[in-house]
């Protein structure tokens, strides 16, 4: 018997979150729509119960679930292009496997939208964020009062909008986009995720190209906030690694849609600043070479206050200096 093709396609990207994929998965299959949705698990080769899990649900849900695993962990923009390649619905939705929508309405809604307005690629919502070591919930993340760019219009101008940190701000795991559009980019240009650290600041842009973006301010979604998950990483030598990358990845961009000089600059003042106050926390100082170097290169002029934070980072003696400095500074102000 042949069944009707899904409207929508629900990825989960999964590794190592035993503690978390069942409330994923049972708000997933739960979700209350009008139209025919299917699920796509990447599970990359975890080393707890998270498989299991995963194949438990599948025995559960046949015809809903899918799931694609390997012997070997392939990594995040593998699992998910592998992912992509399957999806046969007309929309994407994404759901970290360690967070849940609690909003069982949430797909329904967001797809209501692209059947109002034609011109929009991408519907996301605000969201919760659960703080897994103490507890606490904060309530409805997203607050951002002024126009956004990307809601208005569309084309190189969202690229412009992000670099320049005028945007409202996305979690991958709110979004639902239309997945053509994504497919295609990256059939035309594979560097758009090949090599890359995330994949969803691509989404945003291959999305902002193409359409416009449409926020729905009701808190549909939980993050929660574990301790040295990718989003949340206190190792300073991986914080600083996956900071570097993005802003390969930027620059990427820049480059490919020619991007305007004084854009360029507002956005490289703003990521050396954090790179290079980031550099204070690490002993390997190559991501941060690397980067100072592709700044200048792109027509960027350190600052004087950042030249002397980059001669700070590369010596350790005067890295001690500064950090000494700083301290007493902070102390003199309490």
């Amino acid at each position: 018997m042949k069944y009707a093709d899904p409207l929508l396609s629900v990825i989960i990207l999964a590794y190592n979150q035993q503690d978390y994929i069942e409330k994923c998965l049972d708000y997933v299959v739960n979700q209350n729509t009008d139209f025919i949705f299917e699920v796509i698990i990447g599970e990359d080769c975890s080393v707890d119960n998270t498989r299991e899990i995963i194949f438990e649900y599948k025995k559960k849900y046949p015809r809903l679930i899918n799931v694609i695993t390997s012997s070997e962990n392939v990594g995040l923009i593998k699992n998910f292009i592998r992912c992509l390649n399957i999806a046969k619905g007309k929309y994407i939705a994404i759901c970290g496997g360690d967070d849940y929508w609690f909003d069982k309405n949430k797909l329904q809604k967001q797809v209501d939208i692209f059947t109002i307005y034609q011109d929009v690629s991408l519907v996301h919502t605000n969201f919760d964020v659960f703080y897994v070591t103490n507890k606490l919930i904060e309530k409805k993340i997203i607050k951002y009062d002024h126009i956004c760019k990307r809601e208005t219009e569309y084309g190189v101008s969202s690229i412009v909008a992000e670099l320049s940190g005028m945007f409202r701000p996305v979690k991958a795991s709110t979004i639902v986009f239309i997945r053509e559009y994504l497919v295609s980019a990256y059939q035309k240009d594979h560097n758009i995720f090949d090599d890359r650290p995330c994949e969803d600041i691509q989404i945003c842009y291959e999305m902002g190209l193409r359409g416009r973006f449409f926020f729905i301010d009701e808190s549909t979604t939980i993050i929660n906030c574990i301790p040295n998950s990718l989003s949340f990483q206190s190792d300073a030598e991986k914080r600083l690694e996956f900071m570097a990358s993005i802003f390969d990845l930027n620059l990427f961009y820049i480059k490919k849609y020619k991007i305007q000089k004084d854009v360029v600059r507002i956005y490289c003042k703003r990521a050396v600043h954090c790179i290079l106050h980031l550099g204070l926390e690490v002993s390997n100082t190559s991501n941060i070479v690397h980067s100072v170097k592709d700044a200048v290169k792109y027509g960027y002029t350190l600052s004087f206050r950042q030249k002397v934070l980059y001669c700070c980072v590369l010596n350790k003696r005067l890295k001690i200096i500064y950090c000494f400095i700083n301290r007493v500074r902070k102390i003199s102000i309490l």
